[in-house]
């Protein structure tokens, strides 16, 4: 079956790793043809994208709403050449290409609501063409958690909605040294020798709530035995460290910066925490779980919470407080390390890219039964 995956370029983020893994993944699957339409040409991914073993193609377009009438008559030759095109983005004038073919459509819901952000009135004429996409033109409509769903339902009155359903993201399992290949890691392992480490790694954003991790962090008894690891870097990086200066804690908190390592660093966590509020999936919380480590996040975390939600409830706070109560359970030992551990990365297991590569290729065959019947 050829399925076309349709995305608006190669920068490095969430949907086009998601896309990449999830392609190598169908490509290894015997009725499984699978490609990607990059609409415009650029990203730190690209070169990546173009090492694999998958058939890429290309439009020129250079912007979101570039009028090349030229260009969107070559894609939707293009589209015409697949039976299913899968959209991991919202593209009305894409989109557009694909009407009245006989190829399915599958739309993918990554979550990029923009909450907290101050709509424009863009945003309501992209909503209401969402809305009349989602209910009358997709074939199928997926959302990578129930969060995600529940949101799009109540923003885009999508009630009673058929031929919907919940398809986690998933991950390529890789093995990390846990020795460090890289001269900071060894560095840094020496310096918090002797210490328990409470730590995150994260865009620092204002709805990944660094805020809540540091201010509980603050609150332990003993946080002179203690080191807060704080990995990447963001907009709100001055804040959060006038945060740290504020509370008196500075000798006790580490800011790594932005590192391309991240699963290095996550080892030398002994309990990582995700403060997120109304996170689409949570992809990290899956990193952390799939090395053994504790994770916590907050009851109002959003799809971050049903992937820890899954395995252990107590690890879902309410607050800082309450944060700072599973913090000091962890730190007091108060576990059985061996059997959680392992208890721990076999529940990762459950988000692995071929689960979720088999749960796709299972709708894609349904959708394909229904063009075969009407032949």
């Amino acid at each position: 079956m050829k399925v076309l995956h349709v995305i608006w370029n190669a920068k490095f983020g969430g949907i086009e790793k998601l896309v990449y893994d999830l392609s190598i993944a169908q490509n290894a699957v015997e009725d499984m043809e699978p490609h990607i339409f990059i609409a415009k040409k650029e990203g730190e991914f690209l070169e990546k994208f173009e090492a694999s073993n998958i058939q890429l193609r290309f439009s020129k377009l250079k912007k979101g709403f570039d009028l090349n009438i030229a260009e969107y008559l070559k894609i939707r030759s293009l589209f015409k050449q697949y039976e299913v095109v899968h959209f991991h983005i919202f593209n009305p004038l894409i989109i557009l290409c694909s009407l009245g073919l006989d190829c399915k459509i599958v739309f993918t819901e990554h979550g990029n609501f923009g909450f907290g952000r101050k709509r424009k009135r863009s945003d309501s004429l992209m909503s209401g063409l969402k809305k009349i996409f989602l209910k009358k033109v997709a074939s199928w409509v997926t959302y990578n958690s129930h969060f995600t769903k529940e949101s799009s339902e109540r923003l885009y009155g999508l009630e009673n909605q058929k031929n919907a359903s919940v398809v986690y993201n998933g991950i390529q399992f890789q093995e990390v040294n846990s020795e460090g290949i890289f001269p900071e890691i060894t560095e840094l392992r020496a310096q918090l020798k002797g210490k328990v480490v409470v730590g995150t790694s994260s865009r620092f954003v204002s709805f990944k709530r660094i805020d809540r991790l540091i201010l509980a962090f603050s609150k332990l008894k003993n946080k002179g035995a203690c080191v807060l690891l704080l990995v990447g870097d963001g907009v709100l990086m001055s804040e959060l460290k006038k945060q740290v200066e504020e509370l008196k804690i500075t000798n006790s908190v580490i800011f790594a910066g932005y590192v391309s390592n991240v699963q290095e660093y996550q080892q030398l966590m002994d309990v990582c925490v995700f403060p997120s509020q109304s996170e689409s999936f949570g992809l990290v919380a899956i990193e952390t779980l799939s090395i053994g480590k504790p994770t916590i996040v907050f009851a109002d975390g959003g799809g971050i919470k049903e992937i820890v939600g899954g395995l252990n409830h107590n690890d879902i706070v309410k607050n800082e407080s309450e944060l700072a109560e599973r913090l000091e359970y962890y730190i007091n030992g108060m576990e059985s390390p061996d059997e959680t551990k392992i208890a721990r990365i076999k529940y990762a297991k459950e988000f692995s890219i071929e689960v979720c590569c088999e749960k796709f290729n299972d709708i894609y065959r349904q959708l394909k039964e229904t063009i075969t019947n009407k032949r």
